[in-house]
């Protein structure tokens, strides 16, 4: 402990007035006598803030200490009394500053023994409910006055962002919404971002038109308990990247004086570190160009083979890396149907740009083509993964009941590649009344995705019959299980009976499926053609 991180904080705590509330400063003999009772020794640093303060409430931050009763909030007497009786497993030696229910924890001083020379006192998190493989306690701080510090100053910042972000808002409603106007680019534009009904981050945003790159007002981030750690800053980063690509700046994003005093936001500082992402200006409020590339990439989390090939595209200046990025995160294709058409077409770039016009028709039919099998292929990908619960009479579809799938490409026989840790079904057989939940864990499912108009089926769908069985035998060949199929559109269904059951003999001859999608090439062109036409103006 230094004099001055302690000065500093009392400093920070009296720069709050009339809106600290404490009970008053607590006698040395007292803070003996409570550590005698406890058995254990309080850090300098805490010692001299219950000397101080005893205990204090600030705005919704409140920080337990010394008080009488002792047997009431917020002395640590009586929190306590109440965490040991409900989790007797609580160790001993640690000391609850600060309540945080809502992420189903309590923050504490972690002390040492009364007999210990030691002066070392962390701050860690120790959650009420961990799960079997987490870590309890985690570590959050070196010592009690870097927390609070931290803590306090984050409460400051958060609430001077919130009263910007009402000035902005009553702006964009007044001179846009009101009038039913739609801003421009380097208007400050105001967004929230929610999951059903909580939010996970807010910002204020434009484009610098002078320094050509996104400007950042407010820039608010919420860790949620129910969601993965991180989540909201996670969100934050790849909106803020997005939008930088998308007014068509550099990929510079600065951050106002307004964000945690003109440095880039903690939250986007701790995720860039978790990704390996260095930020040299995160104190000028800067991220540079090439750093934002970098963590664009690692959020979208390529494949190894996608990532290299979306790699060498750039180097001969085919395809940026943050158009591909963009086209993950705005909806335009998931990372899955990206990698059908930058390992499997022939000019996958020209696709994620749309560069090729309806007139020119063989360049537009050839990206269309490929655009469609993505398309049938990402129809497969969500039916695959998406679980249905229920038993025999009911099936029940539930939001975000997600099966872990892993999905991969093989450009050899332009064919998708699955794989569950648990039971999948295996849809759309044709001869099958029902899907099959007969492919255990484990096993591949490889899918030749073959999205061709009816005449094409009856020229060409023996030979991709005979290419599947070629396939299985391969990884038999290798020791590999798998069960192999054809996918092919709704088109299927339009060939005449023998036709259909003449394939089917064939398929079953050489032990590989026929599934039968259930758009036809149609409908599959219409989704391929719209997701073209956007890829040409998604960028401003």
């Amino acid at each position: 402990m230094t004099m001055q991180s302690v000065e500093r904080l009392f400093a920070l705590i009296d720069s709050f007035g009339d809106e600290v509330s404490s009970v008053g400063s607590v006698p040395m003999e007292g803070i003996d006598k409570v550590e005698d009772v406890l058995g254990v020794r309080f850090p300098e640093e805490y010692r001299a803030f219950l000397s101080r303060y005893g205990a204090i409430t600030i705005g919704q931050v409140r920080v337990y200490g010394i008080s009488y009763p002792v047997d009431s909030e917020p002395s640590i007497v009586w929190a306590l009394r109440g965490l040991w009786e409900v989790f007797p497993e609580m160790p001993r030696s640690l000391i609850p500053i600060r309540d945080l229910a809502e992420s189903g924890a309590v923050a504490c001083i972690e002390c040492q023994s009364a007999e210990s020379k030691s002066s070392e006192a962390p701050v860690v998190l120790w959650k009420f409910d961990p799960q079997e493989d987490e870590q309890n306690p985690v570590f959050l701080s070196e010592g009690f006055a870097a927390y609070l510090s931290e803590t306090l100053t984050e409460f400051k910042h958060r609430r001077a962002a919130l009263s910007i972000l009402e000035q902005h808002v009553a702006k964009f409603e007044t001179d846009y919404l009101s009038q039913g106007k739609l801003p421009r680019n380097h208007i400050w534009r105001p967004f929230r971002f929610c999951s059903q009904d909580v939010v996970l981050g807010l910002a204020v945003v434009r484009h610098s038109i002078d320094n050509n790159c996104l400007e950042v007002d407010v820039c608010l981030t919420s860790d949620v308990p129910e969601y993965e750690p991180g989540s909201g800053a996670k969100w934050m980063a790849s909106f803020l990247l997005s939008e930088a690509y998308k007014c068509g700046g550099s990929m510079e994003i600065r951050f106002s004086t307004n964000v945690e005093d003109g440095h880039v936001p903690r939250a986007l500082c701790d995720l860039c570190d978790a990704y390996g992402v260095v930020l040299e200006h995160a104190a000028d409020g800067r991220i540079t160009p090439l750093e934002a590339r970098s963590l664009y990439v690692a959020l979208t989390d390529f494949s190894p083979a996608l990532r290299d090939e979306i790699q060498g595209l750039a180097r001969v200046a085919r395809l940026s890396e943050e158009r591909a990025c963009y086209a993950v995160h705005h909806g335009l294709w998931t990372r899955a149907e990206l990698e059908t058409i930058v390992l499997g077409a022939p000019r996958g770039d020209s696709i994620l740009g749309g560069d090729a016009q309806p007139e020119q028709r063989h360049l537009y039919q050839s990206d269309l083509a490929h655009a469609r099998a993505s398309v049938m292929g990402g129809l497969l990908d969500r039916k695959l993964a998406k679980r249905l619960r229920g038993d025999a009479d009911e099936a029940l579809d539930l939001e975000d009941d997600v099966r872990p799938l892993e999905v991969a490409f093989d450009p050899t026989y332009y064919a998708k590649v699955y794989c569950s840790t648990e039971q999948m079904p295996v849809p759309w057989v044709v001869g099958q009344s029902q899907d099959t939940a007969g492919l255990p864990a484990g096993v591949q499912l490889i899918a030749l995705l073959r999205a061709r108009e009816t005449e094409d089926l009856t020229v060409h769908l023996q030979q991709d019959l005979d290419l599947a069985a070629e396939c299985l035998a391969s990884l038999q060949g290798q020791g590999t299980a798998a069960r192999v199929s054809v996918l092919v559109p709704r088109d299927f269904d339009n060939l005449s009976q023998r036709s259909r059951d003449e394939f089917a003999d064939k398929a079953h001859a050489l032990n590989v499926d026929i599934m039968v999608c259930p758009d036809t090439t149609v409908s599959l062109d219409a989704d391929a053609a719209r997701r073209l036409s956007s890829s040409r103006i998604m960028r401003e």
